[in-house]
């Protein structure tokens, strides 16, 4: 039978089975042989005996007694188990920590680093050669509280120290379960050959940037999985600079923060996690860098404030679109993320030039999706009609059969190069040459797979004269090439209609659009159509500009 230390509750026994087994416990078994340095040790050892002096009683600085016992375990050459028991312990300076022999356990002390104004509260390394015993390892049940968000202090910095001689000497292959992290500028930051950690329901809050890969760093940021916990009421959640780096989140939740994510240049997962905020002032989540990514797996992203917004977008993803980088959400909840309009441009779900996708999203209403998903993802070859002839638009009414896309009796398209829109592109001029009542019509068709969710949006300038209206529709349909090779639409079913009155905005440019995300496309539709017709128009010129279609896959 294994006989438990007076000094260690049953919580602290349970704790420790996790961080190595009984091993640590093999000092209280009869005949249990010294091992080799490096090796499953012998020592227990509590900051509260007496050669150390720990109180614990929030009062007394702690920190030289709890670095003394971690010391004595080092240089003893066994791994062994520091143990805090609950108290409050306040530290005048940061701790170190050696992760190749000592695995430090808790039964929710909490370390207090008010006092510090620099550095860490706890710095994590290693020295052994190879690390791989350092699995052994673990770090539970601790509670760190610092002096503030606004002083330059970080909670728990996984790093090697000192940097030189180059090995693979560092804090990695550890374990770390149960953690609290408040009141710091970082809270968990990992630095310098720090790489494979698992951490296991670990919370951060009230700190500038709870999670922090910074770029820059040696031989880090491998594999590093935080396994739920929940990171808010902080400025930003997540930021990782570390091009070699991959950190995941698997059931996490980021819940009301200033800003959820910046990755510059570094890879994110987010699996099965949940992302809550009221509003934001700015967009929450940015990726850049020459290869950066985000990659959404599941899990719900809500926005709880009323309207109108502030959030300008969701994403801004800002790479070169060449990077090979890019957004990614699949199988995705998303609740209530409208943003505001920017400009004369309706409200978007991403800006930037670098790839986002939406795949299977789900939600509670349709109008709950995002309407227009970027600029950057325009199914349209040429929505800022820049090409001397138009690729996009096609004739599809007219008072004899259509045997040319941009040309007809009734109706021709061009581009012209010295009538602009509000964004300063070019536009397309739509001619007609009949009178209001004869048929004219053209339409932009994009291809879709049934569904799928599409929406557009474009701009048009009223004439200062000329005959009352035009009418925009959407909707799906099945497109087919004519004997002529025009494409035209056989079957459809409109799914909005607007009509545009033309004199009430003379000389201004109108934006048009469906007003709320378009239903999922019907299983029978091959395409998305956005019509004009032009048969109540009494001729002259319409110009159009920005036209953008985009689909949530």
């Amino acid at each position: 039978m294994i006989r438990m230390p007076e000094f260690l509750s049953r919580r602290g026994w349970l704790a420790g089975m996790g961080s190595g087994g009984l091993t640590w416990l093999s000092r209280d078994l009869k005949g249990q042989p010294v091992w080799a340095a490096g090796q499953p040790g012998t020592e227990w050892v509590s900051v509260r005996g007496a050669e150390y002096g720990a109180r614990g009683d929030g009062r007394a600085n702690d920190g030289p007694g709890i670095q003394a016992a971690h010391d004595d375990i080092v240089r003893s050459r066994r791994r062994g188990v520091l143990y805090l028991p609950a108290g409050i312990y306040r530290i005048g300076a940061g701790l170190h920590f050696d992760a190749s022999f000592v695995s430090l356990v808790s039964d929710g002390a909490v370390l207090s680093a008010a006092a510090l104004s620099s550095g860490a509260a706890l710095t994590v390394s290693g020295t052994a050669v190879p690390p791989y015993d350092q699995s052994l390892t673990s770090l539970s049940g601790l509670k760190v509280v610092g002096p503030g968000r606004h002083v330059d202090v970080t909670g728990l910095r996984f790093n090697r120290v000192p940097l030189e001689p180059s090995s693979s000497a560092g804090p990695s292959h550890l374990t770390v379960r149960n953690c609290n992290v408040s009141g710091f500028r970082t809270g968990l930051s990992f630095e310098n050959y720090c790489y494979n950690l698992d951490l296991y329901s670990c919370d951060a809050y009230d700190c500038g940037t709870c999670i922090s890969l910074p770029g820059g760093t040696i031989d880090g940021g491998e594999r590093i999985i935080f396994h739920g916990g929940t990171f808010f009421n902080s400025e930003l959640a997540v930021e990782s600079g570390n091009g070699n780096s991959m950190l995941s989140l698997i059931g996490t939740s980021l819940d009301y923060n200033e800003r959820q994510l910046v990755i510059d240049q570094a890879h994110v997962t987010l699996t099965n996690c949940h992302v809550e905020a009221g509003d934001h002032a700015s967009t929450p989540i940015t990726v850049r860098g020459n290869g950066g990514s985000l990659h959404v797996l599941g899990g719900w992203f809500v926005l709880t404030g009323d309207s109108p917004r502030k959030v300008p977008a969701i994403i801004e993803c800002t790479m070169d679109p060449d990077s090979a980088g890019g957004v990614s959400f699949q199988g995705t909840f998303l609740s209530n993320l409208m943003t505001r309009a920017a400009d004369s441009r309706g409200p978007r779900f991403a800006v930037g030039p670098g790839p986002v996708r939406l795949m299977g999203i789900h939600s509670y209403g349709i109008s709950q999706n995002p309407r227009i998903l970027a600029d950057s993802q325009n199914r349209l070859r040429d929505g800022g009609f820049q090409r001397e002839i138009p690729p996009d638009p096609v004739l599809i009414s007219d008072i004899v059969p259509i045997t040319d896309r941009c040309s007809g009796t009734n109706l021709a398209l061009s581009t012209t190069t010295w009538l602009s829109s509000s964004s300063n592109r070019r536009a397309l001029r739509c001619q007609k040459h009949g009178a209001a009542g004869t048929p004219a019509g053209f339409a932009f068709i994009v291809p879709v797979h049934p569904g799928q969710i599409a929406d557009f949006e474009l701009q048009y300038l009223s004439p200062a004269s000329g005959g009352r209206c035009f009418y925009v529709s959407h909707g799906y349909g099945v497109s087919s090439l004519s004997g002529a090779g025009i494409p035209t639409l056989l079957e459809r079913t409109t799914c909005g209609a607007t009509r545009e009155p033309l004199g009430e905005h003379a000389g201004s440019w109108v934006r048009v659009g469906s007003g709320e995300p378009t239903r999922r496309a019907p299983a029978w539709a091959t395409c998305f159509f956005v019509e004009l017709n032009l048969v109540d128009f009494s001729g002259g010129d319409i110009y159009l500009a920005d036209a953008i279609v985009t689909v949530i896959e």
